[in-house]
């Protein structure tokens, strides 16, 4: 080892030449793999971000609700949140189909277009207010702005709508129609928002109603404390569970089409839900299918990368091995076996490689984490 080490000073700038340009042989090597696993990190969050909506779990019930521990039941008929690692949160909702007009109108006999009576769990955070303020208490009501404008319905802020169909509990005495008042005007923000899972609450059809049918207008939101002023009446209870696509993994996909598929299994022959519907399997398999395409490019690519880094290498190492020509001749006249001679001729260079190889692939790491980075 002495002498190894000897001749590596003795030959120092062809040494560090050789070390250098094997470092970046292997880091070119390495660069690939690398390059492609994290590239494919990228496409199943990509993917997963993108789709949120249909990636999501999605169940819908037809519930008699009297009571809030009704909407508890209900929400707890799913799976338990986080017991799937992508579905950590749940999103509940309760749709009511009613038609809302105003008192004059209800009076003349006109029920007012259709619309849903919807609470949704934090909606208020994704939508932008245009007039007023959002509900707070029971018998208050946010509508689209879009509904308000052209006055073609006669509602507006601070005016009162009677809902159809959506019977209010009198304590000692018969339910009667519900009566809300319009405290404020929405904006949608953003149609494609996780958040909104897919659900249809923004349906306005002015116009659209056959005949003399009423036009459908985007629902009308209201605060939670409403819910318990309903009479015992049927409701759609929608539990949506987005997906955390920043907790899946590369790793962590079979285990999620695994999981989802047993879900998918346990719903079907239990029937405990009205409706169960998601749509992660065939969004992983179209992700599949892309990641395949950034393995096979860059494998082209590594390939290309690899072949002419090796043959600078080859060309540096059959240097160093030329300039110990006069040693190994010397090591023949004193008898060494050609192994031996091998393993000496060679020994500098395979030494240099060897410390090359860890510093290459940190290299390559450093690199492919710089840029995924960014």
């Amino acid at each position: 080892m002495g002498l190894l080490l000897r001749a590596l000073w003795w030959r120092r700038g062809l040494s560090l030449a050789t070390l250098i340009v094997a470092a970046i042989t292997i880091g070119a090597g390495s660069l690939g793999p690398l390059y492609a696993h994290a590239a494919a990190e990228s496409t199943l969050r990509d993917a997963l971000d993108r789709q949120g909506a249909d990636a999501g779990l999605h169940y819908t019930y037809a519930v008699e609700l009297d009571t809030e521990d009704d909407l508890i039941t209900a929400e707890s008929r799913g799976p338990q949140p986080g017991s799937i690692k992508a579905y950590p949160d749940i999103i509940p909702a309760v749709v009511l189909p009613t038609q809302a007009a105003t008192p004059a109108q209800v009076t003349a006999g006109n029920n007012g277009p259709r619309t849903q009576l919807v609470w949704r769990q934090d909606v208020c955070s994704h939508l932008r207010m245009v007039r007023g303020r959002c509900p707070t208490k029971a018998g208050e009501v946010i509508v689209s702005e879009r509904t308000l404008q052209g006055d073609y319905y006669g509602w507006r802020v601070g005016g009162q709508l009677r809902l159809s169909n959506v019977p209010q509990a009198v304590a000692g005495g018969s339910p009667v129609p519900t009566t809300v008042t319009v405290v404020g005007s929405y904006q949608l923000i953003n149609s494609q928002d996780v958040y909104w899972q897919g659900r249809h609450y923004f349906d306005a059809a002015p116009g659209a109603g056959a005949g003399d049918q009423p036009d459908t207008v985007d629902g009308i939101f209201v605060d939670q404390s409403e819910l318990a002023t309903l009479a015992s009446t049927q409701v759609e209870v929608q539990v949506d569970y987005p997906i955390a696509a920043d907790r899946i993994r590369l790793a962590d996909v079979d285990r999620l089409q695994t999981d989802v598929r047993k879900l998918t299994s346990f719903v079907s022959q239990s029937r405990r839900g009205d409706t169960f519907s998601t749509s992660v399997l065939n969004v992983l398999a179209t992700e599949r299918h892309e990641r395949s395409l950034v393995d096979l490019a860059t494998l082209l690519v590594s390939l290309q990368l690899a072949v002419l880094a090796w043959l600078v290498l080859f060309q540096v190492v059959a240097d160093a091995v030329e300039a110990k020509g006069s040693e190994i001749a010397l090591a023949k006249l004193r008898g060494l076996s050609p192994r031996a001679t091998i393993r000496f001729g060679l020994a500098e260079p395979l030494l240099l490689v060897l410390l090359a190889t860890p510093l290459g692939i940190l290299g390559g790491w450093l690199s492919v984490h710089a840029v995924a980075s960014s």
